[in-house]
């Protein structure tokens, strides 16, 4: 039986985050920025707020929130994680209702 360690999943994220972003176009970018700040309104939080939880700066939050940051998975990751208490499936599933026209 073959099991993945949890510390190899996040090494292997953090090495391709980086390179995923590059292949994502800047409108699903702006898309996923919309859906946070969709899900962040949903929770009763401010800007400031998702950051504390996210475990980033404000401003930081300002540009993922706006669409102006590459944002990269790991990022993308804490800010869904830990931020808005969500798991990335569920998070995609309600992007997915919203966006589903757009792609």
């Amino acid at each position: 039986m073959f099991t993945i360690s949890k510390l190899y999943v996040w090494s292997m994220v953090l090495f391709f985050s980086e390179q995923i972003t590059k292949f994502v176009s800047m409108e699903t970018i702006k898309l996923i920025a919309e859906q946070i700040k969709i899900e962040r309104k949903k929770r009763g939080l401010s800007q400031e707020g998702l950051a504390m939880k996210s475990e980033v700066g404000r401003a930081y939050m300002s540009t993922v929130e706006n669409g102006y940051r590459n944002i990269s998975l790991h990022m993308l990751c804490q800010i869904i994680t830990k931020g808005l208490n969500m798991t990335l499936s569920d998070f995609f599933i309600e992007f997915d209702k919203r966006n589903s026209s757009n792609y």
